[in-house]
């Protein structure tokens, strides 16, 4: 069996008593077009392989599943509060960001070219995970679920550690003309919208989103899921595929 793909940002990787990981495609036993570490129990895989594959990444990271919550992500800009561990579990929720002060409780969310943004605090007080595709960051996601941070912990942005994980590139994302022109009202001035080319960069929109915020240490995994459906799943270059898995938990 190959590797996991497993990637760590190195500002989150600081952080005393913070658990985060983007994973990546390898590692699983599911076979073509979802091989082989596939997390997404919606794309037709069999679910016994799934549930192999969440058994294998909780031995490698060391976390229990029955402590993690996995929404039905919506594509919108909703955020659920996940205040007790009766809120663990798989689908319970259409949510596309997570946030919770609770120790010992993985956040997670399921990416195939989607950005997934993990925010910790410095005081390892709070955590948040949020799926941003085209649709979550026209509406703000990453913007919101800072603000939400704040309203509801006191947590100020530049207390606030970010990572962005691998996701698909401008260099592969491209959209039609009323896409761009959407972006280009809505973040006057963002980069990562080259009306040239046709394309977005997501990452670097959510970025530009989060750093007007007031977040100043942010880090951005530079890779673009699309150009390496080798180690990552992406929807846009393949069609019918996996999903990958993405956490960030605060350690009991």
């Amino acid at each position: 069996m190959e590797k996991i793909t497993l990637i760590e940002a190195k500002n989150l990787s600081t952080q005393a008593n913070t658990l985060h990981a983007f994973l990546g495609r390898t590692g699983g036993i599911s076979p073509p077009p979802f091989s082989s570490l596939n997390v997404g129990f919606h794309v037709g895989d069999r679910r016994a392989n799934v549930e192999e594959n969440l058994r294998t990444i909780e031995e490698r990271l060391g976390f229990n599943m029955e402590r993690a919550v996995i929404p039905r992500q919506v594509h919108g800009d909703h955020i659920v509060h996940i205040k007790n561990t009766g809120m663990c579990g798989a689908g319970i929720y259409s949510a596309d960001a997570l946030v919770t002060d609770l120790r010992g409780v993985a956040l997670c969310i399921l990416t195939a070219d989607c950005v997934p943004i993990i925010l910790v605090d410095r005081g390892g007080r709070v955590a948040a995970i949020i799926h941003a595709g085209w649709r979550g960051t026209l509406k703000s996601i990453a913007t919101k679920t800072i603000k939400k941070l704040k309203a509801l912990y006191g947590i100020e942005p530049e207390e606030l550690v970010c990572a962005v994980g691998p996701a698909i590139g401008g260099c592969c994302y491209r959209v039609d003309a009323t896409l761009i022109e959407g972006f280009s009202t809505a973040f006057r001035g963002s980069p990562g919208v080259d009306r040239r080319a046709s394309s977005l960069d997501l990452k670097s929109i959510n970025c530009w989103q989060i750093e007007k915020e007031g977040v100043k240490d942010i880090e951005v995994i530079d890779t673009c899921t699309a150009c390496n459906v080798d180690s990552f799943f992406s929807h846009r270059k393949e069609g019918t595929t996996g999903r990958q898995l993405n956490v960030v938990m605060l350690r009991g």
